[in-house]
Formats: C-alpha cells, structure tokens, sequence
C-alpha cells in the first residue's frame, strides 16, 4: 500500500477531510479566506457569470444553484440583471448573516441554506436546477468520499458551469471530466488559459471556465 509520511492514503484522506471542512465552516469576516474577500465580483467573475446568461437564453425565470456561493456575490449579480429564481448553498454558517447585510434584497428573495455540499444536496429533487454554477476552488474541498458528479448530473436539469476551478487536483484529487461524463453530464466548453495567470500563486492554473450539459438517457 502506498503511504506518505506512514500513513496510508486512505488515512491521509480521513485526517484531511474533517479539517478541510472545519476550515471553510468557520471563516469569519476577516482572514485568509474570510468573507470580506467574497463580496465584490473579481475579473474571473464575468467568464462565468456572462455564460450563464448565455445560457439561459433571455429566461429570467430559471431556476438556478449558486454551488459554495459563499454569501452570494455572483446571485447578486444575476439578481440584479432579473434573474429571479436564485438558490445557494456554502458550507460558511457566517454567510447568512452577512447575506443580511450587503445583500438584502437577495437574502429575503433567494433561496440560500448554510450547510455542507454534501448533506445539501442529496435532499434535492431530481432535475430540479435548469443551471447549477460555481466559481472558485471551494467545490474541489468537498470530499472525494461524496459522489458530487452523480448528485449534480441529477439534480440538474440543463447546464452545470464551472469557473475558476481546478480539474485535476486539490485536496480531494477529482477528475472531473471522466466523472461528470459517466453520469449524463457531456462537456460542451473549455476554456483554459495557455500560460499561467499569477505565476507565483499555488493557485495559478485555476482559472478554467467548464460547461457541461446534461444528456438524457436513451
């Protein structure tokens, strides 16, 4: 059995996975990671958000999951452009309150639950979401040890888009490609930049936009 540092693989992934969780739940405003850095739309933002409306074809109406949304800043995007039928979830039991505070308006509209991905998601209806989205390297925290391709290719209707992620690598290692496409889930798009853009950062080749769409069985 490979081990690293005497410990097993499977031993790594059970210190690591509880840990990665707690970090994430418990941010709080300030901080490496912390709230205060999630509030504003950044640059990677608008590949993501503007293949969403792409997407959605002038449907205001459709129904949409902000995955690891953190307090929201892409839904308040889309709310602010009509988008009215907005969702979110992020394991931060933060979020809610400061939700509150710089986003109201999509507090009191939306649809949002502070929880973990994976205790979210298997409660959703099949084909519920015409669109699920996500921006960022939270989604490659939730553990390997959950099958988050099969929950999404099953809650989802139309589309999962992907935007500043990782598609190979991170704590819980996914192949994300082959995974989604086991369960219906087809890539019709991606995009990743040919040279790094933040040479010296741990997260320089993050920056890929993935659309996937959902094939019904035969």
């Amino acid at each position: 059995m490979n081990t690293f540092l005497g410990f097993s693989f499977r031993d790594v992934l059970t210190i690591t996975e509880p840990t990665s969780k707690k970090l994430w739940a418990k941010q709080g405003f300030h901080g490496g990671c912390g709230i205060n850095q999630y509030i504003k739309v950044v640059p990677t933002s608008y590949s993501l958000l503007e293949e969403i409306e792409f997407r959605a074809k002038g449907r205001k109406d459709l129904r949409m999951l902000d995955l690891c949304c953190n307090i929201g800043r892409h839904s308040q995007y889309l709310f602010d452009k009509g988008f009215s039928n907005l969702y979110g979830v992020d394991v931060n039991t933060d979020c809610g309150k400061y939700q509150d505070k710089y986003f109201p308006q999509l507090a009191k509209k939306g649809t949002y639950f502070w929880l973990p991905v994976e205790e979210y998601l298997p409660t959703v209806k099949d084909n519920f979401f015409d669109i699920v989205f996500t921006h960022g390297l939270s989604i490659s925290h939730i553990t390997s040890r959950y099958n988050l391709p099969r929950d999404l290719a099953r809650i989802t209707r139309k589309y999962v888009i992907m935007a500043n992620v990782k598609l190979t690598d991170g704590p819980h290692s996914r192949f994300w490609l082959t995974e989604f496409q086991r369960y219906g889930l087809v890539p019709i798009k991606l995009l990743q930049p040919e040279k790094e853009w933040c040479p010296k950062s741990a997260f320089n080749r993050a920056h890929a936009l993935l659309v996937l769409k959902k094939i019904p069985k035969a």
